[in-house]
């Protein structure tokens, strides 16, 4: 939103540009982030402020000094012709008209003032639209309105699939799974089987909707995986946070299973390597001996980053239906080291198991691996069996 409005004011030729952000507020580093990454945001001045300092505090402090200056609210979401704003002089209020069918929500008031004109005295009405976004419901409503072409002057930067239906590049979206628009799929995201996305949703980049997973009237942040099975509607899913609409409220998921945060591990080019020099050796002999076969697919696995070191047992189920969880923990090449046996119990149930796989391939590091390898050796250790030698008599 706040980029969008940095937009309209870059094309109308603002000469500075300032923006008020509440340290309290827990986005404010991720606000300036995205300022820095994008070129609208270059040269914006950023204002720290606890308390609303009003668009005049907001000028002193930005040293715009007695030079007229434009205001508005990052709650504001609209398509306006600011130049006529601009020349309806200092003083004025335009007042948009509100979008059809977000009913409830008012006109967006863009403010001119100046130091000589600090309080607003006149009403001018200009070409355009505009509402004032009181909640998440409000912002998928007009999200939605976008993706059915109801809002001609947003830009939609993904393929229409079908009426309503828009995927990014890079998304890889199941045969079997059910879009119903108006719906966006993020750049890189994955849409499992079974899995029905929408109506009026979005799943953000590289966000993983799991199978049997339903995500109605809801958003799923970037890097977000939803749960095999889980139903999310009316609410945002961003890492393990769900934030409900209605009431705004914050709840910490601790299962992975229900919610979680996707950490694409970068290749290791130390462990290709090796892979390489290993299979060098162990591919020719393993065209005599047979048993050395599944190892050498094991280090060509290895060399291409598909495997890693240490893993978890190979589940027997394979293919695009299976979970993205129990596919990034799924990855022990066969004879070479799992820690199956220190992650879960012979007893454990399946749903057990698949908790501890997921728990897994979310907190998977080399001090986790490390841990995980020793509590193996130090169980076989203690299920060896011990052996005297008779002493004679």
């Amino acid at each position: 939103m706040l980029v969008r409005q940095l937009e309209w004011l870059r094309q109308l030729g603002c000469a500075r540009i300032a923006v008020e952000v509440d340290p309290s507020h827990g986005a404010w580093q991720a606000l300036f982030t995205a300022l820095d990454q994008h070129s609208v945001g270059a040269g914006v001045e950023r204002v720290l402020s606890a308390e609303p300092l009003g668009p005049a505090g907001v000028a002193a402090r930005a040293g715009f000094g007695a030079s007229p200056y434009i205001a508005i609210s990052t709650s504001v979401l609209g398509d306006c012709s600011l130049d006529r704003l601009l020349a309806s002089g200092p003083g004025h209020k335009a007042m948009l008209r509100p979008v059809a069918g977000l009913e409830g929500c008012l006109g967006a008031d863009i403010l001119l003032l100046d130091d000589e004109h600090p309080a607003v005295s006149a009403g001018v009405e200009i070409d355009g639209w505009g509402v004032v976004l009181r909640d998440r419901g409000d912002a998928c409503a007009l999200g939605s309105m976008a993706l059915d072409h109801r809002l001609s002057s947003i830009i939609v930067h993904a393929h229409e699939r079908s009426p309503g239906i828009w995927v990014a590049r890079g998304a890889v979206v199941s045969d079997r799974a059910l879009l119903r628009g108006p719906v966006f799929i993020g750049a890189d995201a994955i849409i499992n089987d079974n899995a029905q996305v929408g109506p009026c949703a979005v799943v953000g980049a590289r966000a993983i909707v799991e199978p049997a997973a339903i995500v109605a009237h809801s958003v799923v942040e970037a890097a977000t995986i939803v749960g095999e099975g889980v139903l999310l509607e009316r609410c945002t899913a961003q890492g393990s946070t769900i934030v409900d609409w209605a009431s705004n409220a914050k709840a910490m998921i601790d299962d992975p299973l229900i919610v979680a945060a996707r950490d694409d591990r970068p290749r290791s080019l130390l462990s290709s390597i090796v892979a390489l020099c290993l299979l060098a050796v162990i591919a020719p002999v393993s065209l005599l001996i047979a048993p050395l076969r599944s190892l050498r697919n094991s280090l060509i696995g290895l060399a291409r980053g598909e495997r890693c070191w240490v893993g978890v047992r190979a589940s027997e189920a394979r293919g695009h239906g299976r979970s993205a969880l129990a596919r990034m923990a799924d990855d022990a090449p066969v004879g070479v080291i799992s820690i199956e046996s220190a992650l879960v119990s012979g007893e454990a149930t399946e749903e057990d198991r698949q908790r501890a796989h997921a728990w897994y391939a979310l907190a998977k590091s080399a001090a986790v691996d490390l841990a995980l390898v020793a509590d193996v050796v130090r169980a076989a250790l203690a299920q060896r069996p011990r052996t005297t030698k008779l002493q004679p008599m």
